[in-house]
């Protein structure tokens, strides 16, 4: 089984080297490409205005100065040699992915990709920021979900984001699947001007106020739970196709 690491904390990500170690348990073949800095909240971004270069770090893995959206396209186009991943982890990102924070993560997004060239994948993500952050749970259940994924049907467009409460390998409650939840950010816009006087603006925020739902991937990690939401690319509203061909049935005419 050939496995495909990325993330999007970059080849410093504290939670990188913990995965690398619990996937080589599993299985010999783990690649490793990851950006060569941070480049987190960067969301589906692929980069065409510029060259990619790619560094070699060790035998089996890499680094390249693109988003981690690349470091899977590059992989699914044949930048290195041998056969496509079987799977593809992304992570372990420092900070959780929930509800709507899986439209801007760039750990997600790699997720995406992959499951966009019909490659088994998954995003997992720590609910820390700072402190001590026990990336060793989320190392350990990222090598009990790739035995599970390994063994599984998944159609092409499906994969699964994972988070993990930032509690002790023995201290976690269980496994829960969820659905995403909802979260609105008290965003501030911060203006500014630098000393020739010309405007600049710093992006700022409060804390969350996240809608109280049951079964969310927010309410179930909060609870000390690690939370499964599979999720798809097609994001077509069905429910509201036949709605809209009622109500805008003059513009479907010539």
């Amino acid at each position: 089984m050939k496995l495909l690491i990325t993330n999007d904390d970059g080849i410093n990500g504290q939670g990188l080297k913990p995965l690398i170690r619990s996937l080589k348990k599993l299985s010999p073949d783990v690649v490793t490409i990851v950006p060569d800095r941070e480049r987190s909240a960067v969301s589906q971004a692929i980069t065409l205005s510029a060259p990619i270069r790619m560094t070699k770090i060790s035998s089996r893995t890499y680094t390249i100065d693109g988003t981690p959206t690349d470091c899977v396209y590059l992989t699914v186009l044949g930048a290195l040699p041998g056969r496509l991943p079987d799977i593809v982890i992304s992570g372990i990102n420092r900070g959780a992915n929930l509800s709507e924070d899986i439209v801007y993560s760039g750990t997600v997004a790699a997720a995406i990709e992959a499951a966009l060239a019909g490659i088994k994948s998954f995003a997992i993500s720590m609910d820390a920021y700072q402190g001590n952050i026990h990336y060793e749970t989320g190392a350990r259940f990222a090598q009990k979900f790739v035995r599970l994924l390994s063994a599984m049907k998944v159609p092409k467009g499906l994969f699964f984001n994972i988070n993990i409460p930032n509690l002790a390998p023995g201290r976690v409650k269980g496994v829960k699947i969820t659905k995403l939840g909802s979260r609105k950010y008290l965003d501030k816009l911060i203006k500014r001007h630098d000393p020739n006087g010309n405007p600049y603006f710093w992006l700022s925020g409060d804390e969350v106020l996240w809608k109280e739902e049951k079964n969310t991937d927010y309410s179930e990690v909060k609870k000390g739970f690690i939370s499964i939401t599979p999720l798809h690319l097609d994001l077509t509203a069905y429910e509201f196709i036949g709605k809209l061909k009622r109500t805008a049935g003059t513009l479907l005419t010539k």
